[in-house]
């Protein structure tokens, strides 16, 4: 745009907003004969609109008076009453010195069979299409993106990929139950 053609566009504007200014302002006194209204009702009984259905406007009643402020229960606090005077507590007898006991004898039975490790990763999520899901996984250091029956640090194999949870199985414990780890737990 070149500089006339700004210059005509702000004449323009000028001119649309002197009009829209006239009409609003100016042409209203122009039509009351140069008086201005002074109020609603005033320009409503120029206009030849009954009293009667005018309510004159009461500036005292709007003002506000002070009311009365009852101290009540308060919503935000949880008190519970109390069912009778309160008693003193009663100081615990102090504990015996702590006698050296020897430690009970191992158990008589079968030996304990071993037990799969703790799980130390974390379940972050899926993404994926439907058919096949993505699960991740991380163990703090290193994220892990896999399939369903893939195996994670050698020792989890991903049973199920759910949208909030996910069942890892342990590779060298096939018959231990599968750990459901649920989202960021």
């Amino acid at each position: 745009m070149t500089p006339e053609q700004q210059r005509r566009g702000l004449i323009a504007s000028v001119a649309i907003l002197t009009l829209v200014v006239g009409w609003r302002f100016v042409l209203p006194l122009v039509r009351s004969g140069g008086e201005p209204a002074t109020s609603f009702a005033t320009s409503a009984l120029r206009d030849g609109v009954p009293p009667q259905f005018l309510e004159a406007l009461r500036l005292a009643d709007l003002d506000l008076e002070p009311g009365e402020f009852k101290v009540g229960r308060d919503p935000f606090r949880f008190v519970v009453a109390r069912k009778g005077p309160r008693k003193k507590p009663v100081p615990a007898p102090d504990p015996a010195p702590a006698q050296s006991t020897p430690p009970p004898p191992p158990r008589q039975g079968k030996p304990l069979a071993p037990q799969p490790p703790p799980v130390d990763v974390v379940y972050l999520g899926r993404f994926g299409p439907v058919s096949r899901p993505i699960a991740v996984f991380s163990d703090g250091d290193d994220i892990f993106n896999v399939l369903q029956g893939s195996v994670i640090k050698g020792v989890f194999v991903v049973d199920m990929i759910g949208y909030e949870s996910a069942d890892l199985k342990f590779v060298d414990f096939p018959d231990a139950p599968a750990k459901r780890l649920a989202v960021g737990g």
